[in-house]
């Protein structure tokens, strides 16, 4: 099993969508986007890479985060 942090936003959302497209849950006025937010796991990272700038490991967290959560990034 692949443990992740990020937030996986999109994916969230696309899910939401097709969860209500199958009848699984209704909608209603509910904008799921108001329930999601990134910004944390983007600080936490913005920070780790402040601290340590060589990483590439936090490097590429940051590049699957912005590829993953384009949705809800600001």
């Amino acid at each position: 099993m692949k443990y992740d942090t990020d937030p996986f936003t999109d994916s969230v959302t696309t899910m939401w969508n097709k969860m209500a497209d199958y009848g699984y849950l209704t909608k209603g006025d509910i904008d799921i986007n108001d329930h999601l937010d990134s910004s944390i796991y983007k600080k936490a990272l913005e920070s780790l890479i402040k601290d340590y700038p060589d990483s590439e490991f936090f490097q590429d967290k940051m590049e699957q985060f912005l590829n993953n959560n384009k949705g809800t990034l600001e």
